[in-house]
């Protein structure tokens, strides 16, 4: 039997790395290659992604897990889903669909900084270039080296005020499986580092982790984006994500009365706005990537106090 671990590699997505990062039970059922991560909040089963298995098994598992929660009398909450099984799953199983935002997502084989439409992208690697900084990919076991890529983490996370939100903690090194550590350098002092994960089923990448410290040069993240988009393009990849990032509004909101619709939608743009969560689309849209929509999908018929506390618990905060 796989473990999580290796089924999130295998038939995962962007969103499936979060079940990596903190205890979630386990479910499967007999027959399919996969698993369906959660955490539970009360009565709420809170899972990140869709199904992990073959996108054919999908909806077998997710039936499945369905009837399971129904028997231990749980409620579900799907986060950041794709559209092709939020789709599926509005029709069959879920009363409430929510489009929470869109996944970020490039093909290595486009060239980013060529012509018009790449001049902004042109001048902050030029500034990055001028200013003496240094691309590398971190290849072997070197213990100082990985002290000073962890180092990037803790000062950047030092350096964070206001209130924040995210998946995981800063844990770089803890797994290896299918992971490859990429970092900048001024001189000897270390600016950024960036974290890739294997994404078998999409035979890409999926971009975890891309900081820099606080004194980095402008151009720095542009640098490493561009620089590892060059590696995966010489090996013929075509597929890297960055994964989620919220949408400017609510969009498509399916179940709810125009009431509950009402209060979703503010409840969201007070939450983007406190979160400060439209930042990271303004840096990635230099990149002009491809998007998907991205989905949160409910059991219940309402989304109330309960299920906003069910999904902030799921998530890691700092207020």
């Amino acid at each position: 039997m796989k473990s999580l671990t290796q089924l999130v590699h295998r038939w995962g997505n962007a969103s499936s790395e979060a079940l990596l990062e903190s205890h979630s039970d386990l479910f499967r059922t007999p027959g399919i290659d996969g698993v369906i991560g959660y955490r539970l909040h009360s009565n709420y089963a809170v899972t990140f992604g869709d199904p992990i298995c073959p996108i054919a098994d999908a909806p077998q598992l997710a039936t499945a897990f369905h009837k399971f929660c129904q028997e231990k009398n749980l409620n579900i909450i799907y986060i950041i889903t794709s559209e092709k099984f939020a789709n599926w799953a509005i029709q069959n199983q879920c009363r409430v669909l929510i489009e929470i935002g869109e996944e970020i997502i490039f093909d290595p084989q486009q060239d980013l900084t060529d012509g018009h439409k790449g001049r902004k992208l042109r001048n902050y690697l030029s500034h990055a270039s001028h200013m003496g900084l240094q691309f590398h990919e971190y290849l072997g076991h070197d213990e100082h080296l990985e002290h000073s890529i962890g180092q990037v983490g803790k000062v950047w996370l030092k350096s964070r005020s206001g209130p924040q939100i995210y998946l995981g903690d800063l844990e770089f090194f803890e797994d290896r499986t299918d992971k490859r550590w990429f970092y900048i350098r001024q001189d000897e002092k270390m600016m950024g580092m960036a974290l890739m994960s294997k994404l078998e089923s999409q035979s890409g990448w999926f971009l975890k982790y891309l900081i820099s410290v606080p004194e980095a040069p402008r151009g720095t993240s542009e640098l490493m984006v561009k620089s590892i988009l060059e590696i995966l393009r010489n090996e013929n990849c075509r597929f890297l994500t960055y994964g989620m990032i919220p949408g400017k509004n609510l969009g498509e909101i399916v179940g709810l009365s125009k009431f509950s619709t009402y209060m979703a939608r503010l409840g969201y743009n007070l939450s983007k706005w406190y979160f400060h969560l439209d930042q990271r689309k303004t840096f990635w849209q230099k990149f002009r990537p491809k998007t998907e929509r991205s989905f949160m999908l409910l059991s219940t018929e309402t989304i109330g106090f309960q299920e906003i506390r069910a999904i902030v618990k799921s998530f890691k905060m700092d207020i």
